[in-house]
């Protein structure tokens, strides 16, 4: 059985199965002999996941599927489930399925580690390699990071028995591969701020071709392309930034390397075509559109929408709240460093919107959403859905909590203030709160969705005193 997050105080963080997204549940860091972090209660602050302390004690694959996992704003108990079904139910049927699952994919283990012979496991890297959505300037680069053909100090004194072997960043350590990409001082900095991180692979820095191997094997991940491009294009910056510390007397920064890696990245994939929609969304039937009605008397209508970019690894969420008249009377948006998924991150807002009228004291509120996904789950009680299931039991109990409250679903082109609003926050540095005072961009994209026709065929819970 697996455990559903509560309050965490309950919960191994190193034992039990907790982890959604995984196969297992479990971490896959090894819990250092003198930690004294055990249950999960300790990695949380204030309702919020602490990264500093995740990031510290647990390797990149179990920080980022960690962080992206939704918390509960009340205080509940950890409680056991199911998560092989639906429901959170064990059935007989279930756990046999479970279990020929396993069997199936142990022998299907069997076969490849029958089948991984160097020459196997070189031309698959090759192949992924020149498969990647790069230039082919780091194409190129890596492939000769990975013959070990790159001119490093070392590599030079080697050949030939001359000139400094001393890396130029930090002055002190004889420049390798090794040392360029993860243990010089600019290089160990570059990747505790970079967006993506590969803590737990630290054991094959020793040797590139391994370490790179494993990355590659992400490909099939969530977002594992991406994350493999993005790395790609940071060790091609480090050696750039190495060759102008070198050639030129500049010393590089961390935060402008990664900025360019991200930069040059996301240009790429742009000009190719080829860029990741930044926002999934479901648009509702034409033949079910009307002429929309505003609110009614002394109901605030909060228009809601969540954005991914894969390019930046976050996620935004634009929330705008109308006066029953029409004015725009608060507009929020909230960014995130995290990989998203599209139903979660709707849902999020959601609940987000909810919360935020709460603190504002609004009795009667009507919550829009253009995700029709998560508005029928809302609409059908459908809390066993495992994957989001705190996020719709939080909303639930907060929607017991207004005199009266509804959840609709509109297509996206009545909800265009929003998906801007969303899209926007994405590049934020820090979330936006407004009152009173709003962006001519945002007015008039709100006032579009005044306008327009659009479907509210979809009205959900209603609660009234």
């Amino acid at each position: 059985m697996w455990k559903r997050i509560g309050d965490g105080s309950q919960v191994s963080i190193w034992k039990d199965r907790w982890i959604m997204g995984s196969r297992t549940g479990t971490v896959t860091t090894s819990c250092s002999p003198n930690c004294q972090i055990q249950t999960l209660n300790q990695l949380i602050k204030d309702g919020r996941w602490n990264a500093e302390i995740i990031n510290q004690i647990l390797n990149s694959e179990d920080s980022v599927k960690i962080i992206s996992m939704p918390l509960s704003c009340f205080r509940r108990k950890d409680r056991f489930f199911w998560n092989f079904s639906k429901s959170g139910q064990y059935t007989v049927k279930t756990g046999y399925a479970n279990v020929m699952q396993e069997k199936s994919n142990g022998m299907r283990r069997e076969r490849i580690g029958e089948e991984t012979s160097w020459e196997i496991r070189k031309h698959s890297i090759w192949k992924r390699l020149w498969k990647l959505n790069l230039k082919h300037k780091p194409k190129l680069f890596i492939w000769r990071s990975l013959q070990n053909s790159l001119a490093t100090k070392e590599t030079i004194y080697s050949r030939t028995g001359e000139g400094d072997r001393i890396c130029n960043g930090c002055g002190e350590e004889v420049e390798t591969m090794k040392h360029m990409f993860f243990q010089c001082l600019i290089a160990q900095t570059v990747w505790k701020v970079a967006p993506v991180r590969w803590e737990g692979l630290n054991d094959l820095q020793n040797n590139l071709w391994r370490w790179w191997e494993a990355v590659s094997r992400t490909e099939k991940m969530e977002k594992g392309k991406e994350r493999i491009s993005l790395t790609a294009n940071i060790l091609w910056q480090i050696w750039k930034s190495r060759n102008k510390a070198q050639f030129e007397n500049e010393k590089g920064e961390a935060r402008n390397i990664i900025g360019k890696a991200q930069q040059e990245w996301i240009e790429y994939e742009e000009v190719t075509g080829r860029a990741s929609k930044e926002m999934e969304g479901e648009v509702g039937s034409d033949q079910h559109r009307k002429v929309s009605e505003p609110p009614k008397e002394g109901i605030i209508r909060i228009h809601t929408d969540a954005a991914i970019s894969a390019k930046l690894i976050r996620t935004g969420k634009g929330i705008i709240a109308r006066h029953w008249t029409g004015e725009i009377m608060r507009a929020r948006g909230v960014m995130e460093m995290k990989m998203g998924e599209a139903l979660m991150e709707e849902s999020l807002t959601i609940r987000m919107a909810l919360q935020m009228a709460r603190q504002a004291g609004w009795g009667k509120i009507e919550v829009i959403s253009d995700c029709k996904t998560a508005v029928d789950m809302i609409a059908n009680n459908n809390v066993q859905e495992c994957h989001i299931v705190t996020i719709l039991k939080d909303i639930e109990d907060l929607i017991k909590g207004f005199d009266f409250c509804t959840v609709s679903f509109v297509p996206r082109s009545a909800n265009v203030g929003s998906h801007r609003l969303a899209q926007f926050a994405t590049k934020l540095v820090n979330d936006i709160d407004w009152e009173n005072n709003f962006p001519t961009w945002l007015i008039e994209a709100a006032n579009k969705d005044w306008r327009v026709e659009a479907t509210f065929c979809n009205e959900t819970l209603v609660v009234s005193s």
